[in-house]
């Protein structure tokens, strides 16, 4: 799974004074250091959240991913509104970890079950597929040491309840 990149609003929210403020295409800016962080003349550190980076959590919500295919007849219900799904979710290591440098670099991730969408086989009560919404959050993002791709392995178990 290869999320896209975060963006400013996912770790900043929606309040407008904690996102960092577009540079535009003025002069160049001259960056210091200061006590080991690189700072752009011109910008102040109020600019910024004051929980700092590793109390950030963001969420993205995902549709589809996951779908399991039932043969006919193999789930019959007397009444469509009689299925029940349990889905269980867990994340190896609980981590996201980078392609290639391993838990060098990685990031917390979380998963909860999303909306589920139920497809039946044409003129029966008999359930043909499940498609799932799956909802992320990630945390420890200071934990985060390389660019590129991370990678977790996700277990979806789905328990299909209520058929005749």
């Amino acid at each position: 799974m290869l999320l896209q990149d975060v963006r400013t609003k996912e770790l900043a929210g929606n309040n407008q004074s904690e996102q960092s403020r577009s540079l535009g295409t003025g002069p160049a800016l001259t960056a210091v250091n200061r006590n080991g962080v690189l700072v752009a003349e011109g910008l102040d550190e109020s600019d910024f959240p004051l929980d700092g980076l590793g109390l950030v959590r963001f969420d993205r919500k995902l549709p589809n991913i996951w779908e399991a295919n039932f043969p006919r007849g193999l789930y019959e219900f007397r009444d469509k509104d009689d299925l029940r799904v349990e889905v269980i979710l867990t994340v190896s290591s609980g981590e996201a970890v980078h392609v290639i440098e391993g838990s060098v670099s990685s990031v917390t991730l979380d998963v909860q079950e999303g909306m589920l969408h139920d497809v039946w086989w044409g003129g029966s009560n008999s359930l043909k597929t499940l498609r799932g919404n799956l909802e992320f959050t990630f945390s420890d993002i200071q934990k985060l040491a390389r660019a590129g791709v991370h990678r977790a392995d996700l277990n979806v178990c789905v328990n299909i309840r209520g058929h005749l």
